[in-house]
């Protein structure tokens, strides 16, 4: 018996070596689908975003009828930049918590990398 548990023992610290291994070549081989993932996750918050708050959808829409599409082009970059400024205040690294914590704009799971460098969702 004793046999056997060291033999299966031996095999387990094996295997996971081999995992340890497998999950670095992984990570190295789709390192350039990181930007373009991240892009559509961000997307995908948007989304749910605005799908949880149709009024400001609605609002949003109002506004760009009202400027008109030709004047929409000089405020988009603009735009673009108070975006990425407040996902990064409010988004998942949650540097303003209380207005995290009430589900005000962040998005609804958070993930978080462990000290072994894998994720873990968080709800």
């Amino acid at each position: 018996m004793n046999a056997k548990l060291i033999e299966l023992g031996e095999r387990r610290a094996t295997l996971v070596s081999q995992a340890a291994v497998q999950r670095e070549e992984l990570s190295q081989t789709l390192a350039h689908w990181r930007a373009p993932i991240s892009l559509a996750d961000q997307g995908w918050a948007v989304f749910r975003y605005l799908g949880k708050n149709p009024l400001l959808l609605g609002g949003a829409v109002a506004f760009l009828v009202a400027l008109r599409p030709w004047r929409m082009a000089k405020w988009l970059p603009p735009g673009w930049l108070l975006w990425r400024i407040a996902h990064k205040a409010l988004g998942t690294k949650g540097v303003i918590r209380g207005f995290k914590s009430s589900g005000g704009g962040s998005p609804e799971v958070c993930n978080t990398q462990t000290s072994g460098g894998e994720r873990k969702d968080q709800r």
